[in-house]
């Protein structure tokens, strides 16, 4: 046999070893779910939540799913709580006890009327999130039926790799000026501002109990993080090149909100987002800090909102009712439009005014 044949025949056979490696699925880890907020039963129904989720990504079939059980004796072994914060020695171990690439954590909110379902996908090697979802339901009942999971997965843009090229973001739990503190509402304020900036892909957002975790380590609070030095010592222990700080105002029942991007290289202002009127109830608030996270998605709301409006408007000078319908529209502008799974839409009074600045 010639050396050119040889040659050919190698190449062959590491092309097609390379076309069955790019076409593995990757090995995910579903960690135990954590209850957070007012939940009656709450260990039953995470238990519940933890094995209809993994069902959903088990059938999903894009991941290979490490055994609930299986993985359950191995947290056992490593001594895991459920409340740890994501701590990137302990995730390797999961992953080479495991052999997962991805592991994926997850929570269930009780706040005010609502529960509040989310979870992210993070990459063990970088400590990144990959992808991540969010959604409120008006009752309980939603969360013990596997077809909603089924439809959260297929509503994510699941991804399993890492654009390098984009800027790598910590973002710590937003401070909180006021009198009408609320922890549980702090936390889920800031994770849905989180989510949303992961389903922007603007950014590569590193995990936040990572940064919790070195906040932690430096005995940092949230208004430390102003102080360009601290931002560096966050940067050098993450590999973070920007901090965002995200802050709540409230007084006498109005309610503000900003995040503010901070090169940690420099202590530049990269870039600012916030809200241009006072906002007056919280589940307004939460709705708009999902704009905030997200450009693209306030674009859709908006446009969905105008495309109702115009909708409307027009079966309204159709019947040739309604004489001060005008008035009713430039009221409902100031609104915003969401759907839930239950079909009815919804409106918030909420209106935008970003910056415009959103590249770092």
């Amino acid at each position: 046999m010639n050396n050119k044949l040889i040659l050919f025949i190698s190449f062959i056979v590491l092309f097609v070893s390379f076309l069955n490696f790019a076409g593995e699925k990757k090995t995910v880890a579903v960690l135990p779910f954590v209850a957070r907020g007012y939940i009656e039963n709450a260990d039953n129904l995470i238990n519940m939540v933890d094995d209809l989720f993994t069902s959903s990504l088990t059938i999903y079939d894009i991941f290979n799913v490490v055994e609930r059980r299986f993985l359950h004796k191995v947290l056992e072994e490593l001594k895991f709580q459920k409340n740890d914060l994501f701590d990137e020695k302990t995730t390797t171990k999961i992953g080479n006890l495991t052999g997962a690439d991805i592991v994926i954590m997850g929570n269930v909110t009780g706040f005010e009327d609502k529960y509040y379902f989310s979870f992210r996908g993070i990459d063990l090697n970088s400590g990144v999130a990959l992808f991540a979802q969010k959604i409120a339901f008006p009752s309980k009942d939603y969360l013990v039926n596997r077809k909603i999971y089924d439809m959260l997965l297929k509503a994510t843009k699941i991804s399993t790799n890492i654009n390098n090229n984009k800027h790598r973001v910590a973002i710590p739990l937003f401070g909180y000026k006021g009198e009408d503190f609320d922890p549980i509402f702090t936390e889920l304020l800031t994770e849905n501002f989180i989510i949303s900036m992961i389903e922007s892909r603007e950014y590569n957002v590193v995990e936040r109990g990572e940064i919790d975790r070195a906040m932690t380590e430096l005995k940092l609070q949230m208004e430390d993080l102003f102080d360009q030095n601290n931002m560096a010592k966050i940067g050098s222990l993450k590999g973070a090149n920007v901090v965002i700080v995200g802050e709540i105002k409230e007084f006498e029942g109005n309610y503000s909100i900003s995040a503010t991007g901070i090169k940690v290289e420099n202590g530049v202002r990269a870039f600012s987002r916030s809200n241009s009127e006072v906002i007056k109830d919280k589940n307004s608030l939460l709705y708009m800090v999902d704009e905030m996270g997200n450009i693209e998605l306030a674009k859709k709301r908006r446009n969905a909102e105008l495309k109702e409006l115009e909708k409307q408007k027009k079966e309204k000078n159709t019947s040739g009712t309604s004489a001060g319908f005008n008035k009713i529209i430039n009221e409902a502008e100031k609104r915003r439009w969401y759907t839930d799974f239950t079909g009815q839409k919804h409106l918030l009074f909420i209106k935008n005014n970003f910056n415009q600045n959103f590249k770092v």
